[in-house]
């Protein structure tokens, strides 16, 4: 499972949510389950321990409101009117539904996923399942593919070319240049000479088959030869 997909599951609080019950418990075992979910309760007048979260920007325009009928929501030791418990980022109100909670504020599902979930560097949407990283960027698996045969490249060799990723075998198709020695398509590093493409292992003295690569070489009619042979 992915790190974004671990991260979800442990933020988020689907099926959670307790409606009211004719009956309380003081069971630790409660307690421990009061402290992963939401609880939604009862807030009656006489009720005055309690104070929404919220503060000043409570909707119900005085955060220690108490109407008899209506609810509050219960969360990591804290109350909300139920109106109040609403998504940071859109403002609308959870009610009965799962919501994620992350960096001490709550989201719905939506704008969580807008927030915090990485941007695929070619489609431009939210990544939420399996994420592909390469050169600081994020991409979704289906879209991490070759640029002229669209084929995936998740666990393949691939090259870079104006810009666009190609695997390999398109590469040595459509834009490898040839060897000027071997004549198969150089892949990687490429030496080039008088507008010639070498592949490194290929660029060696015509004499004696020294490499010429990074040493100082003659040319000798149509071939190269290092300065010991060229002699």
């Amino acid at each position: 499972m992915s790190e974004l997909l671990k991260k979800l599951k442990d933020d988020l609080h689907l099926g959670k949510n307790k409606r009211d019950s004719s009956s309380s418990s003081s069971d630790s075992s409660d307690d421990e389950d009061n402290d992963k979910g939401a609880v939604i309760s009862s807030l009656d007048s006489d009720d005055t321990k309690f104070k929404c979260a919220l503060k000043k920007n409570c909707r119900e325009g005085d955060h220690k409101k108490r109407t008899t009928g209506s609810k509050k929501v219960e969360y990591k030791k804290k109350q909300w009117h139920d109106k109040c418990f609403v998504c940071e980022v859109c403002k609308t109100d959870f009610s009965n539904k799962s919501f994620l909670y992350k960096e001490k504020n709550f989201y719905c599902q939506s704008c969580y996923h807008d927030k915090f979930a990485p941007k695929c560097q070619k489609c431009s949407k939210n990544i939420l399942n399996e994420v592909l990283k390469y050169d600081g960027g994020a991409y979704h698996k289906d879209c991490f593919v070759c640029h002229t045969c669209r084929l995936t490249l998740a666990g393949k060799k691939f090259m870079k070319h104006d810009g666009n990723l190609v695997c390999t075998d398109c590469y040595s198709k459509s834009y490898a240049k040839t060897c000027h020695s071997c004549t198969k398509a150089v892949m990687g590093d490429v030496i080039v000479f008088e507008d010639k493409h070498w592949h490194k292992d290929c660029f060696v003295c015509h004499t004696c088959n020294s490499s010429l690569a990074g040493n100082k070489f003659l040319k000798s009619g149509e071939h190269l030869k290092c300065e010991k042979c060229a002699r």
